[in-house]
């Protein structure tokens, strides 16, 4: 050292091919792999999340979830049988209910019921005040023949062809066979000498050429004594296109197997009305009702059920699987054009998944 001070020394890049080189960058060839796997598997996530969220796959299954929820809603809220038909050919799912179409109390002599569905008092029926509830239609002492009529048979929701119910509250001032009631040619229910309930109604027949006539009546008789003189006693006779029942008081106290449809009503509907002998005694609180379409839904395009779906589905009176029909939990298979299934579940309880 010489005691002068030396500047740094700068190194200049090297030149090649007349250009300076800079510093080298991108991806090696392990790093573009790792990216392309990442990629794979984010774009693999995401098309999984589409497909769950087709909104056709959305839309068959709640369809079919909605009806079947829909009809046990039913079941519970009347305390009614309700169903579930499948048309497996062509994609259709309906619930199916029963409905309040007419009510009568018989407050007064106008024998107003609900839906404008009003009585007309012929040969006899008089208003008697100590009824089930409130005033009663009461024929003790009227002459043979006497009658309510109501002219049913103008309402289109007085269909009993895929079920009925009626309820009424009656009492009896003494024993003999008696009409109590009819709903034009279609049903009928009279009381016995022997305190019993005879109940009947016609079936629809389709012969061979497709053509529909009355079939031979379906009759269900209780046992003697169910009822009692001076008692009021409430009954129902229900048919649901699988069993024709009565109750009285709520239990079940005649019951017959049968599914046939109902014959048509064509005239009206007729309280007492026996030419033979009058009714002998009350009638209050009567309510008829009919089995309707609740709800009915097609499913979308591309969209079937499975070829072996059960075609009807009953809920019983409180919202569980009929035990007479099913004995285990439903499964209802929808299959897609794409070759995949969605599946709703129905519980024995008849909760729906």
């Amino acid at each position: 050292m010489n005691g002068k001070h030396r500047n740094p020394t700068l190194t200049a890049p090297a030149v090649r091919g007349g250009r300076r080189a800079g510093p080298t960058s991108g991806f090696t060839l392990i790093e573009l792999l790792m990216v392309m796997a990442l990629l794979s598997l984010v774009l693999g996530i995401g098309l999984g999340m589409f497909a769950a969220l087709d909104p056709g796959r959305r839309t068959a299954v709640g369809i079919v979830q909605n009806i079947l929820r829909a009809a046990r809603n039913s079941s519970v809220a009347r305390s009614a049988v309700a169903r579930v038909r499948i048309d497996v050919r062509e994609s259709v799912i309906r619930a199916e209910g029963m409905e309040v179409i007419g009510t009568w109390h018989f407050e007064d002599d106008s024998f107003s019921g609900a839906f404008q569905l009003d009585g007309v008092a012929l040969g006899g029926g008089v208003i008697d005040p100590d009824g089930y509830q409130g005033s009663a239609l009461s024929f003790l002492g009227e002459p043979r023949g006497a009658r309510v009529e109501i002219a049913v048979q103008n309402d289109p929701a007085f269909d009993f062809r895929d079920g009925f119910s009626v309820e009424l509250a009656v009492r009896l001032d003494e024993f003999h066979d008696a009409r109590l009631l009819t709903v034009g040619a279609a049903f009928a229910v009279d009381v016995t000498a022997a305190g019993g309930v005879r109940a009947l109604f016609v079936p629809e027949v389709v012969d061979e050429f497709g053509v529909k006539s009355p079939g031979a009546k379906v009759a269900l008789r209780t046992a003697p004594g169910i009822l009692r003189v001076g008692h009021w006693a409430r009954l129902a006779i229900v048919y649901d296109r699988s069993w024709f029942r009565i109750f009285m008081d709520g239990v079940e106290v005649a019951a017959v197997d049968e599914l046939a449809p109902v014959w048509r009503i064509d005239s009206p509907l007729v309280l007492a009305g026996d030419s033979q002998r009058t009714f002998p005694g009350d009638i209050d609180n009567l309510v008829v009702s009919a089995v309707a379409v609740a709800d009915e839904q097609a499913l979308p395009s591309g969209v079937r059920f499975a070829a072996d779906t059960v075609p009807e589905i009953q809920f019983a009176p409180g919202g569980s699987l009929d035990p007479a029909r099913h004995l285990e939990p439903l499964e209802l298979v929808l299959q897609f054009d794409d070759g995949s299934e969605a599946t709703v579940r129905v519980s024995l309880y008849g909760t729906v998944e």
